[in-house]
């Protein structure tokens, strides 16, 4: 194969490597300059490589790493990310050109010509763009990809690391491996068998962990909704008790009774926001929203909630509901006791359906600057202190990725807020 050849070829490869790793994120393919900018620089070093006559494995390591540095570059992407997303699209460029030789030496058995490499990699680049092309499906796999990323990871290393080695044989000794076709093709479907049945088991694994997680919210919400219950319990009790005494003395006249308990009823209306008691439909959300409200009152932080009486049908699970409410509304309470208490510290609650989609809405006091709101859903980001913060946002994301919700965050003057749509189970 001469040079032009390999770098048609190789500009080929690159192009399906790319739209497999848009499957993963979409910003390989948003951009046809940086697209064609990215296979033109790859097919030029891989052409150098073979110009200079470098060793097979140099050659490998030298394009490889060149290519994963310099999309991370481009598309202004992780280099963890860029890595592990172009060992993803390689290793299954590799398994469908491999399938594809296997079965032409199957079915036509001889040396493999030139312009049937080349149909080969028409083949894959079809493949690959036909791939794009269900966008739902697309979307279905980035929230799996993004839920379970460091189990994708592990299999992505291990399955690659098997057709790498093929791939080096089909270098160096191609014709010893057209002899043993039948043989690593057997050792290739077991060893993908194998990594999906691994990445099943890893699968499993973190959905129990994901349920502890849950479990670990549900003992919260009904733990703070104890306390508040107790609380009140107690502070009904005191007041009966000291009506009581005031019964029992001769000197107390109904009068000064009578003050008493107006005096009662005015300290609860001059409260910022009276005990809620909603009827969503789960008790669990009610007593996450009850304790919530409790919280802010002791901290003199104001929080409103919308007049709704029940809660729309969400596609989410229970769990993953109050995972998402809680890590919304912990957020903001956070973010406001570490405010001034001469600043206004304010969070407003919305929950409804409108058009067909259900919401939630949360806006809360914000003095923070405009750039920070750009990262404020990207993992590890936070604006307050600690060492371990900064997933609660990111955490909500997945859940909303999951279920192909729309997530938004917006500030208005002194505020910011987090809207959540999600097409409504119900409908």
């Amino acid at each position: 194969m001469t040079l032009w050849q390999s770098c048609i070829g190789t500009l080929i490869e690159n192009s399906a490597s790319l739209f497999l790793m848009s499957i993963l994120n979409p910003i390989y393919t948003k951009s046809k300059g940086k697209f064609i900018t990215a296979i033109s620089a790859a097919a030029f070093v891989v052409t150098f490589g073979e110009y200079m006559q470098l060793p097979v494995l140099a050659r490998f390591i030298i394009n490889y790493g060149f290519t994963v540095f310099f999309y991370s570059m481009l598309f202004r992407r992780k280099l963890q990310y860029t890595f592990f997303e172009f060992l993803f699209a390689m290793g299954i460029g590799i398994g469908i050109e491999f399938l594809l030789v296997a079965l032409q030496n199957f079915f036509w058995p001889g040396r493999l010509e030139v312009w049937q490499s080349f149909v080969h990699l028409g083949i894959l680049l079809s493949i690959c763009m036909g791939c794009t092309r269900f966008s739902r499906t697309a979307a279905r796999f980035q929230a799996f990809y993004e839920t379970y990323r460091q189990s994708f990871y592990f299999v992505t290393i291990s399955v690659f690391i098997a057709l790498f080695l093929e791939l080096f044989i089909w270098d160096t000794a191609r014709y010893s491996l057209y002899e043993n076709m039948g043989l690593v093709c057997s050792f290739a479907l077991m060893w993908l068998g194998l990594n999906f049945y691994l990445l099943k088991v890893l699968i499993a694994d973190e959905r129990k962990k994901a349920l502890v997680a849950a479990y670990r919210q549900y003992e919260r919400a009904t733990e703070n909704l104890l306390d508040c219950l107790y609380s009140d319990k107690h502070e009904y009790k005191r007041h009966l008790q000291t009506i009581l005494r005031m019964c029992e003395t001769e000197d107390t006249t109904k009068t000064e009774i009578m003050t008493y308990i107006m005096e009662i009823e005015k300290d609860k209306e001059e409260e910022t926001t009276p005990p809620p008691c909603f009827h969503t439909g789960n008790g669990l959300i009610n007593g996450l929203i009850y304790a919530k409200v409790k919280e802010a009152e002791d901290n003199h932080i104001k929080l409103a909630l919308a007049g709704w009486s029940k809660a729309p049908a969400f596609p989410c699970l229970s769990y993953e509901l109050i995972e998402l409410l809680g890590n919304l509304l912990d957020n903001a309470l956070e973010y406001l006791k570490e405010q001034p208490e001469h600043k206004v510290r304010e969070i407003y609650l919305d929950i409804g359906c409108k058009q067909g989609k259900a919401f939630i809405k949360i806006k809360n006091s914000y003095y923070v600057s405009d750039s920070e709101t750009e990262c404020f859903a990207q993992k590890g980001f936070t604006t307050k202190t600690g060492s371990v913060r900064g997933y609660g946002l990111y955490n909500v994301k997945q859940i909303v990725a999951k279920y192909k919700g729309e997530f938004k965050i917006f500030t208005d003057d002194e505020y910011i807020s987090i809207c959540i749509y999600f097409k409504s189970s119900g409908e």
